[in-house]
């Protein structure tokens, strides 16, 4: 017996038009897709070649130099999926859009559950690169009084802000 593939449709190329969170979802999808579809490439450097051929228009501007060094084996190219990533951030990322949500981030706080706090405050990070003491600080700063309270009361603090979400859910779920 053969081994069965997951299939999903190939994402409509990126045309450079949107920027930031549409930018950074369209490579999500990419990546999903390269990742169930792995078995038709034999290296890494084929992922980054199709994901930068899957890109035209204004997006191709960017992609058409790297993929002539891809192929001239010469210059500054991405050499792991992680770090095309980061370079197609760096080119589409919206700066207004980080700006945006780091204002919205540090306005946040908790008015509701918990747990709708928390999702609140990772849908907002998911534009941000900043490091985790920074979304510690910025996640226990806008925890209500009680659920502070919690927290200082449990004998291991979470170091990880991932566990400090779990935790502060746990605490005061509803």
């Amino acid at each position: 017996m053969g081994t069965k593939h997951l299939k999903m449709e190939l994402p409509d190329p990126y045309k450079g038009n949107t920027r930031g969170c549409k930018a950074t979802q369209w490579l999500d999808h990419m990546l999903l897709w390269v990742a169930l579809h792995q078995h038709q490439f034999d290296k890494e450097e084929q992922m980054i070649v199709w994901i930068l051929y899957c890109m035209e228009d204004k997006a191709a501007n960017w992609t058409l130099p790297l993929i002539n060094n891809i192929i001239k084996g010469k210059g500054s190219t991405p050499k792991t999926i992680k770090t095309l990533g980061l370079q197609f951030k760096e080119a589409f990322a919206d700066p207004d859009t980080k700006r945006a949500m780091a204002c919205k981030i540090a306005i946040l706080v908790q008015t509701t559950s918990t747990a709708e706090y928390v999702t609140k405050f990772q849908n907002l990070i998911a534009e941000l690169d900043w490091n985790k003491e920074v979304y510690i600080a910025q996640l226990t700063r806008g925890l209500h009084w009680k659920v502070k309270e919690l927290l200082s009361t449990k004998d291991n603090i979470p170091e990880e802000y991932k566990a400090i979400f779990a935790a502060a859910v746990i605490n005061r779920g509803k």
